[in-house]
């Protein structure tokens, strides 16, 4: 049997052409590129199919996290059985909006799982999920405010961030300072800290030598 040159291997992998989207990267996010690749073949061969951008995309598996976070899809992309796609863009609704709605509900749709050893959505669950459709510019409103809040929590959480490690090198900047004697004023007759302990070894030295002849006393005298 003649092995595959490097030129067709390189041809073969050119066909993975089709983003494959797993149930790890459906969490609460946007999806403009994906791990793996499929080829027409193997979407061929599945039970999915390419969904449009716009697409959300929900979690059906996973005792951790996974079952019933969303995600939005930028990018045209197959997806493994362990997720649902709601073709929200294609149904004239912002996808956002079915997107945080779902988020707003991630305990609730978990709690509608069934199954005993593993809970897990299907899809007749998923096709019962109610949504709350309003018009569409109030949809883009809703969107809109959300997004406006998501933000101000994002930045919140980066001043929150640089503040902990302001504050550990504070903290780390005062200890160095405490032990330099830096934080109080200080006398010039104090002898240095290399002078005190040179004074501590030497008093212990005497010590432990008054002890050594007290010692061999009481043998001899036994």
């Amino acid at each position: 049997m003649t092995a595959p040159s490097l030129n067709h291997c390189l041809k073969s992998w050119d066909h993975y052409t089709i983003p494959w989207v797993s149930s790890g990267e459906v969490r609460f996010s946007r999806i403009s590129t994906t791990k793996e690749m499929i080829t027409q073949d193997g979407l061929n061969d599945s039970s999915t199919q390419i969904n449009p951008v716009g697409s959300v995309l929900l979690g059906m598996i996973g005792e951790g996290k996974t079952r019933g976070q969303v995600a939005i899809l930028d990018v045209e992309a197959a997806n493994n059985q362990n997720c649902a796609a709601i073709w929200a863009s294609e149904a004239g609704v912002p996808p956002e909006y079915v997107y945080f709605w779902l988020w707003s509900q991630y305990e609730e749709t978990r709690r509608g799982s069934s199954g005993n050893n593993q809970p897990a959505l299907n899809k007749s669950i998923v096709e019962r999920i109610l949504f709350p459709l309003a018009p569409l510019d109030e949809m883009e409103e809703i969107v809109r405010l959300a997004n406006q809040m998501l933000d101000a929590i994002s930045e919140q959480e980066i001043a929150i961030e640089i503040s902990r490690k302001q504050s550990t090198a504070q903290r780390q900047n005062i200890l160095r300072a405490a032990f330099a004697g830096q934080l109080v004023a200080q006398d010039p007759n104090d002898e240095p800290a290399s002078v005190l302990l040179a004074r501590i070894r030497a008093e212990r030295a005497a010590r432990d030598a008054e002890k050594k002849p007290r010692g061999r006393q009481a043998t001899e005298t036994a």
